[in-house]
Order: structure tokens, then sequence, then C-alpha cells
């Protein structure tokens, strides 16, 4: 779920930086309010809130991350360069609406004059922790501009484990960018391990593994015992639950209570959103305790062309043959990759060179027709501009007829192909930006996009 806070003051500097992130808080009965200041921009926050067995007995340890988009800030100008102040207010509710807990946090950012600004900004990383008993809270979260006074609130419904209880029990699942095992202390160090949170849940092609940390309480453990294990199961799965890849590992107990972080390869996944589940066994016992924890995947090497199958088939078949579009939809699943790149080189205008100039030139249409054609409940290739604009490139030009009296309705674009000697009239009735295609100057309306002889 996204969020917007409003930005804007007329003496200060704004940089055009949009990054984005996902906000990770399931928001299941939340509310949000916002501070209004002179202008709206809309900007993404993510929050993830973990729990692991706490220090004092009888409590639980609540850990909560919140990343602050620094290009969301407000900069005023300096001596030396610009700088935003921002403040982080967290309370914590009882179901009786008692506070129980608070914590403020307030920093700055500083970028320097001489720099460019895009190579200083870094989102800062806000960290609160809690000792709390187990049960059910409300948290409320505000995050402030201190430069503009602008700010974003929203409330979470949490419960806290405990984790005191007997039988084996396993932590939330903390995902994070990296771990190493450390002797220094730190905010981040747990265990003797840092660990760097991927607050958003979102990895990119260039992040080859999964990093999980976890804690696991209540083991069976026995220094007389010579078979001290449990085994961990790793099992990611996609949106619709089918199980894209499982790792499976035995580790030694080194005491009744361990915690451990693991890498797990997902440098081939396509973009999309995924489920981590973790399950421990303990082999003395055979006690099973589960988790999961949701991530996404960016990964523009496989986009257009694997997130979505039949959504792939569905553009495939302005360019492929209706046998193509047969073959590829009755591929196995884990053929399907293989399936799309045996169609392309088999479609390569220049086979044994590295470019495919047909599949370069027809993502390159489909990528424009999304930019610039889609409409409310459309994608831009689903429309009938997207779907000529794909089967016959850029019009030699454009004519656009707008109605000379309000009383007339629609408007009207014409898409002249001269070497095709053909003309497409498309109509908007309502004036809303949603054109359909109206008439065509030719007979011939089943002309088809040619695989080995492109139309321009």
């Amino acid at each position: 779920m996204r969020t917007t806070i409003f930005i804007g003051r007329k003496e200060g500097v704004r940089f055009c930086l949009f990054l984005f992130v996902l906000l990770f808080v399931c928001f299941s009965g939340t509310g949000i309010s916002r501070g209004i200041t002179d202008s709206e921009q809309s900007v993404n926050y993510c929050m993830d809130f973990l729990t692991f067995q706490g220090y004092d007995k009888d409590k639980t340890f609540l850990e909560i991350f919140e990343q602050i988009p620094a290009q969301s800030l407000y900069f005023i100008k300096k001596q030396a360069g610009l700088k935003a102040n921002y403040n982080v207010v967290i309370r914590i509710y009882n179901l009786e609406g008692a506070e129980v807990a608070a914590l403020s946090h307030n920093d700055s950012i500083f970028v320097n004059a001489t720099k460019h600004p895009a190579c200083q900004l870094i989102n800062p990383l806000v960290r609160f922790a809690f000792q709390l008993n187990p049960g059910r809270y409300t948290v409320m979260v505000k995050s402030t501009d201190e430069n503009t006074q602008a700010f974003i609130q929203f409330q979470k419904k949490l419960t806290i484990p405990d984790y005191k209880k007997p039988g084996l029990l396993l932590s939330d699942l903390q995902l994070a960018n990296s771990i190493t095992n450390t002797t220094e202390e730190g905010l981040l160090v747990k265990n003797n391990k840092k660990i760097i949170p991927n607050v958003p849940h979102v990895y990119n092609a260039s992040q080859n593994l999964l990093q999980v940390y976890s804690e696991i309480y209540n083991l069976s453990f026995s220094a007389e015992n010579p078979h001290n294990q449990f085994t961990a199961t790793y099992s990611i799965t996609d949106k619709l639950g089918n199980e894209i890849k499982q790792f499976n590992s035995t580790f030694e107990k080194p005491e009744k209570t361990c915690s451990y972080g693991i890498g797990l390869p997902i440098n081939n996944l396509p973009t999309g959103q995924y489920t981590l589940h973790q399950t421990i066994r303990d082999l003395d016992t055979s006690q099973i305790v589960s988790k999961r924890v949701t991530f996404h995947i960016n990964n523009p090497n496989t986009d257009f062309y694997t997130q979505d199958f039949v959504k792939t088939l569905n553009q495939l078949q302005y360019v492929a043959s209706a046998e193509d579009i047969t073959r590829l939809k009755n591929l196995p699943a884990q053929k399907r990759i293989s399936g799309l790149q045996s169609f392309w080189e088999q479609n390569d205008p220049s086979p044994g060179t590295v470019r495919n100039e047909l599949k370069i030139e027809f993502y390159k249409r489909l990528r424009y027709s999304n930019q610039n054609f889609s409409t409310n409940n459309q994608e831009g290739w689903e429309t009938e501009q997207g779907k000529i604009y794909i089967k016959n490139g850029p019009p030699d030009s454009i004519k656009q007829i707008k109605p000379e009296s309000t009383a007339d309705a629609g408007i009207y674009e014409v898409w002249e192909y001269n070497q095709l000697n053909r003309n497409y009239i498309f109509v908007d009735n309502w004036g809303f930006g949603t054109f359909r295609l109206a008439k065509v100057t030719t007979n011939d309306m089943q002309h088809e996009f040619s695989l080995h002889q492109q139309e321009e």
C-alpha cells in the first residue's frame, strides 16, 4: 500500500528525484491522515515490524524500522549546501486506549553544494525498539518534514506473540540486504550478526541472494546427546501459491536457543511478488514451527515475457501466428521461458548476431503503447491505438480534429501510413482520452504485422 505526503514551500529547494519503494505494512483497519502545505507530491515510505524473544522476562522485543525517502523531504539552502530536517514519533496503545510506550527520533540530511545532489541522497534508516507484554496493540506512526511541517500519520493493529510459552517457537523472519558476522556492538547487531535490513522487501536483479535472519527458541538440547540437530526448510512460492524453489539444510543445535542468517539464491526469479516459507523441525522431538514473509523481485531482464505467461501470449498475438500461440500455450510451466526464447530465435531477422532486432522493436513499441495509450481500465497494449501502433509502428503523420462547438460529439485522430496506403481513424466520444477505432480507409482490415519484414 502506498501513502501520500504533501510538501512544498517557496523558499526551499526540491530535488526532482523519484524512487519507487513499497510501504511494507499490513494496513488492516488503518487510518491515514496527512498534513497539507502549499503543493502536493506523492511519495512512499517503508516500514517493517519484527518481533523476537525479549531480554526481560515475560517480555517480547518489538523492532520497528522506517526508511525515510530522502527525495521527498524539503531542503533549505544553507551556506555550504542544502539541509532537510525530519522527525518520527511512534506511540503504542493497548486495547483500552492507554499509551504504553512512545519514542521519537529527530535527524537531518545535509547535501554538499559542491557535489551533484543525486549522488548524495541516501534514504535514512530509523530504528525503534520496545519491550512489550504479549498482546494486541495499536501502533501510531507520525513522520514530519520539519522544514514544512508536512506529515504523514497512520496506525497499525499489531499482535505481539508470546515467546516465553513452552514448545518450539520461531521469531519473525527479517529480510536483509546483507548479514555478516561481527564482534562489534551496534543498533543493527543481533547475536554477533550485523544485519542491514531490507525494509521494503524489494530485491533487484543485481542482488543474487535473499538474506534471511531468524531466531529459534525452545529447542530440545542436551550436552550428552550426540545428535543435537534440527532441519530448516525454505520454500519460495509465487503469488498463485506455486512452489518455485525449495532449500533444505540440517544444523547442529548450539543450545536451546539459536540464531542464524542464510542467503538463498534468487538471481533467476522473474519480476513479481513471492512468499518465503521457513519451517523448522526439531529432530529430537519432531516438533515443527513455521513462519512466512512476502517479498518482491524487480528483474528487468525478465519483464514483459515471464512475469505473466497468459499476458505474454496475449501480447504476442499481435506478431505471432495462431500455431505459435497454441504451441506456447501447451508448454508445461518449466519450459515456458525456453519456449519463448526459442520463438524469438526462430524469428530473428539476423541469426548468429547478439541482437534480435525484431524482439527489440516489438518490446520498444509495447513499452511506448503502455506509456502513451493506457486508460483507467486497460494497459496501452490492450487498446485499439496500442494494437495498431505495435503492429505498424509509428504513423507517418497524426492529425487531430477537434469539434467546432461543444455540441459536437467526439475528438478524432487520423493516423496516416503512407507505405501501407492506409489511414486509421480513431474517435474519443467523451473527451476522456480513450480512443476507439472508428474507420479504416481501406478494406484490408486483416493486415498483419510481418515477423520477417517490419512495417514502419
